[in-house]
Order: structure tokens, then sequence, then C-alpha cells
């Protein structure tokens, strides 16, 4: 669902799922992300996940894409420009920010990639959220109006709406075509009026 490292997806998905409560960022003294061993070891372990400033590993930082979605309360392109990266707001609650390896959760993965969101706010009061198979997960496909609306949202600034709509009619008729060919050309000489 979000452009952002596979093993993350299920992370946002709780993050977003706590904002959606009404949940204040600025409330927030510390954030404890649960998941499994593999997630931990390629998102949410090495230095670079915490101190990294390009878009790169950032698509690949726990703490970072968690922090976002809390403050946000999205996780789209704006998310990853570059003032947004090194923004103090999200430092700062980076900085407050745990991954760790839930052992229950390590022995569902593959079959699950759960993660729970746990923030503890200045009041002493703990929220919790879990996303047990996040959006765009085979157990849980997008629709087709999502996979639309993701294409269009990333593809908006760099494509016209006549190319955007060509490609997605081509796209969902895909299986009548030999070769990509058709699909490519979607891309191409757009109406004088556009």
């Amino acid at each position: 669902m979000y452009a952002a490292e596979y093993h993350a997806q299920a992370a946002i998905g709780a993050a977003l799922a706590l904002r959606q409560r009404r949940l204040d960022p600025a409330t927030i003294d510390h954030i404890t992300v649960h998941t499994y061993a593999h997630a931990l070891q390629g998102i949410g372990s090495t230095d670079a996940v915490w101190h990294a400033t390009d878009v790169d590993t950032m698509l690949h930082s726990m703490p970072y894409l968690v922090s976002v979605a809390l403050l946000d309360g999205d996780v789209s392109p704006a998310q990853f420009a570059p003032p947004r990266l090194v923004a103090p707001d999200v430092r700062a609650l980076m900085a407050r920010t745990s991954v760790v390896e839930d052992p229950a959760i390590t022995s569902a993965y593959v079959a699950s990639v759960s993660t729970r969101v746990e923030v503890l706010t200045g009041d002493g009061q703990t929220h919790t959220a879990t996303c047990e198979q996040p959006a765009g997960h085979a157990a849980n496909p997008l629709t087709d109006s999502q996979i639309e609306a993701k294409f269009n949202l990333y593809a908006g600034g760099r494509l016209r709406d006549y190319q955007r709509r060509v490609f997605l009619g081509r796209v969902w008729e895909l299986e009548r075509f030999p070769r990509t060919h058709p699909l490519l050309e979607s891309f191409r000489h757009p109406p004088r009026h556009e």
C-alpha cells in the first residue's frame, strides 16, 4: 500500500490506526514497535535506519516510517521530500522509538506479517494498535480503486491526466496484449490540449 519497504507495511498500518484515534503526537513519550525478527534485522536495528538522511534509506527505516505516520497521518511522496527527512519533529520522535522482536510475532511469520505499535503518552497511558496483514498483502489485497489511487498519487507529477487514464485502461486489459508495446505507448503523445 505504501511506497516503503515491505516489512514496514504492517508497522505503518498500526501507526496510522493510532493516528486515526486522534492520538496527539505531541503527547508521545515513547514508541515501541513489536515486530518479527526479519523485520527488526532488516529495517529496525542498524545505525543507518536511525541516522540516515537520504530517501533510499528512509524508505527502509522502521523508526522513520512509524514516526512520520504518527506525525503526518500519511506515508506518501510528501514524507520523502528532503526537508521532511531531517525535520526536527520527525528526528525527535525517532529518538523516542524502539524496535523490538516479539517472539510470538516471529513464530507466526511468514504466514502473518503482523506488527504491534505501542505508544506511551505523557499521562502514563499506553495506546496500542496491531496490524495483522497490511493492505496490499496477499491475504489483504488492494482493491482496484486503491491501486488506481496509488498509481495516480505517485504518477501525478510525472504523467498527464490523459496518459494516466490511458495507461490504467490498458493495465486492466493487459492479458489482451501479446506484448507490452501498447501499454508503454500510453506514455507518449498526449493530446495537444493537455
